[in-house]
């Protein structure tokens, strides 16, 4: 087996290698070339063998298991010669260009949402006029009404998101993804792409909330702090549950149902932590309600990342 790096790239050429001795060599160098992309060339006129595959397969599982690309080149075979799961181009060119658009989903999903201006400022201005119908019913608030007021726009907002997550896209693009990208990568960017469009939602209606509506909350770094925890956990399990629902005709109320057993928990703990934020205290506790969230921030993770991996397959 000869191979050659090139960039994040390792190309590896097969040539008339017998099958076994191509595994054989593939694991004694695989070390040289384990931080790279792997491009593996198939230049072989042998009959297509299944457990050469299967092989194959095996190993780009344990590659890609490391955030990294497994592409199979070949134009001797058919693509209906290796399994679904195996990703397989006809030449190298097209090899390099899915590993780039690997790289940049998430740069893909920014593009889209603010070449679509329309649905972004759309959200823009019912944050505005939300806060706005709050200011003119009510001029002045205390803490306590600011904090109720603040979470329910938030919120709502976050769910008027769903529709930028799964449910916003086409049948034929997700199937478009399902031979570009492997599930990690896509839920990923999906959930970058939330945590980025909420932050803007929370920060702008954060600012436009202390603008009209003055508050004298005492901590508002930390209340501020808190709420974007609460978000990032909203995000989150919205996103995962979007992808879920996607079977059930696009319906963002199966998400919104689905979403409240797992967001239950984040909503308590942040109500109860953002409730500190409104006294003025000797020494206000913060650190263990951020490190609850944290967990359970890192529980939704890890759920949706591993759970997603069998609904893309379906």
């Amino acid at each position: 087996m000869n191979f050659k790096l090139k960039a994040h790239n390792a190309l590896l050429y097969q040539e008339q290698q017998v099958y076994s001795d191509f595994l054989d060599s593939f694991d004694v160098y695989y070390t040289d070339f384990q931080s790279h992309n792997i491009i593996v060339h198939i230049a072989s006129s042998q009959a297509p063998d299944i457990i050469f595959t299967a092989a194959l397969l095996k190993r780009s599982q344990v590659h890609q298991a490391k955030k990294k690309s497994f592409v199979v080149v070949t134009s001797k075979w058919s693509i209906n010669d290796f399994p679904n799961e195996l990703v397989v181009v006809p030449t190298t060119l097209e090899a390099e260009d899915l590993i780039k658009k690997r790289n940049i989903l998430f740069l893909k999903e920014l593009r889209v949402e603010f070449k679509n201006k329309y649905a972004f400022w759309s959200l823009l201005l019912m944050l505005v006029i939300s806060v706005f119908i709050i200011y003119t019913i009510q001029k002045q608030a205390s803490n306590i009404i600011w904090h109720s007021l603040f979470y329910v726009v938030l919120i709502l907002g976050v769910v008027q998101n769903i529709t930028r997550s799964f449910l916003g896209e086409q049948k034929g693009t997700l199937l478009y993804y399902r031979f570009l990208v492997d599930a990690k990568a896509l839920i990923i960017s999906k959930i970058l792409y939330q945590y980025f469009i909420n932050f803007i939602f929370l920060f702008v209606l954060f600012v436009l909330m202390n603008f009209w509506l003055p508050q004298t909350i005492p901590y508002l770094g930390q209340y501020f702090f808190t709420s974007l925890l609460f978000m990032m956990c909203c995000s989150t399990v919205f996103t995962f549950n979007s992808a879920l629902s996607y079977g059930a005709k696009n319906s963002s109320l199966v998400a919104l149902v689905l979403s409240m057993p797992l967001l239950i928990p984040s909503l308590l703990v942040s109500l109860k932590a953002a409730s500190k934020s409104l006294v003025l205290l000797p020494h206000p506790n913060f650190y263990q309600d951020w490190i609850i969230l944290i967990l359970l921030l890192v529980i939704q993770l890890i759920l949706s990342i591993t759970l997603f991996n069998y609904i893309w397959k379906e």
